[in-house]
């Protein structure tokens, strides 16, 4: 019997240590599966983190989204970087369409055009009475030629006010699409707060600190905002620096097809040679930038628009491999062409040639197969 009770305590015994090792085990198992769901708990929690810092950076550093992104991440950068919106911005300009995919604005449709016809103004400066008739008569020489578009060449002005003034000036006087940028003495931040100011009621306004490239059908223009240096530059001021001219050689090498115009407009010429040439600076000598002077060549870009050095205006040539003295009015169309369009200002200026100037600009004729031709405006 004794014996009996001791074979059944001992089963019992063995059974009730059983259940404990058993629970034990599962205390375990249930501690393991829940630190293995923590863990996960907390990489997922890491990643999604990780996630949030990345877009919150992107927002902060990097490319903008949307068309209203734009001023606030570049209102004081000049040239910007290479950008593409997630979705393009679309700006109506009278009958014209307008696409702004980033730093590409293209004009909708004419990809059979043949010819456009340009206005150029350079070096405004100032709102003062002789400009703003200069400004007027360009308007109504612009109109009676049929312009196109308008490129507004840099040196607007030095001063915020004086900004206010000439954006003012641009937006009364011209309905036509123009393209503005800013030359060596427009501060960047004061340029971008006018062109804000203006441009919800004059969306024919193009910003071109935030634009590298305009196509219009076969006609490609590219842009260089700003001046090459920085000692000739006023403070604030876009200063655009080798990075920009190698962007602009992989969108024109992009941008390669048979048949398409290249054309470069930007405040400061290229280097030169002599005193009938772009950049002839009085006292300076030829002053141009090198790195344009490679890139127009390079890219065979037709088409060259500058307006500084002012007392070179009116100096242009037909080769980028040869100084010329080149004279106006141009009896014929030519192959190539590259102009100093001086200063639209009323300011009076001593030219190289030994004229005074009180205002200048020009009407440039593109014709694909003909060439191009251009009528230089005294005011």
């Amino acid at each position: 019997m004794r014996f009996g009770w001791a074979i059944h305590l001992f089963l019992v015994g063995n059974l009730l240590a059983g259940c404990a090792h058993n629970a034990e085990q599962e205390r375990a198992e249930a501690q393991r599966l829940a630190e293995e769901k923590a863990a996960q708990e907390a990489a997922e929690k890491a990643k999604a983190e990780a996630k949030r810092q990345e877009a919150l950076e992107a927002d902060l550093f990097g490319p903008p989204k949307s068309w209203e992104d734009v001023a606030g991440k570049y209102e004081f950068e000049c040239p910007v970087p290479n950008y593409t919106l997630e979705q393009p911005h679309a700006v109506k300009v009278g009958a014209h369409q307008f696409w702004i995919h980033g730093a590409l604005l293209e004009k909708e449709g004419d990809s059979d055009r043949k010819e456009w016809r340009i206005g150029v103004l350079g070096a405004i400066k100032d709102a003062t009475e002789p400009t703003q008739k200069n400004l007027k008569k360009a308007a109504e020489i612009f109109a009676k030629q049929g312009v196109d578009f308008v490129i507004v060449n840099g040196d607007l002005a030095d001063q915020f006010d004086d900004l206010k003034g000439v954006f003012d000036l641009l937006a009364s006087n011209f309905d036509i699409p123009m393209l503005v940028f800013p030359g060596n003495v427009d501060p960047v931040n004061g340029f971008n707060r006018n062109f804000m100011r203006v441009s919800p009621e004059h969306p024919n306004i193009f910003n071109m600190m935030w634009h590298h490239h305009l196509k219009w059908g076969k006609l490609h223009l590219f842009v260089v905002p700003g001046y090459h240096n920085k000692d000739f530059s006023q403070p604030g001021a876009c200063i655009y620096r080798d990075k920009h001219i190698e962007l602009l050689d992989e969108l024109m090498t992009d941008s390669k097809n048979m048949g398409e115009f290249y054309a470069l407009a930007a405040h400061g010429p290229p280097r030169g040679e002599g005193r009938y040439d772009l950049d002839y600076a009085a006292g300076g000598g030829n002053v141009g930038d090198e790195r344009l002077a490679e890139l127009i060549s390079k890219h065979n870009v037709r088409l060259g628009l500058f307006s500084h050095i002012l007392e070179a205006g009116a100096n242009a040539k037909t080769s980028m491999d040869k100084a010329s003295k080149f004279t106006f009015p141009m009896k014929s169309h030519v192959e190539n062409f590259y102009v100093n369009v001086g200063a639209s200002s009323g300011m009076p200026w001593d030219l190289n040639n030994g004229r005074l100037s009180q205002g200048m600009a020009a009407v440039v004729h593109i014709h694909l197969e003909q060439g191009i031709k251009t009528d230089l405006i005294r005011f």
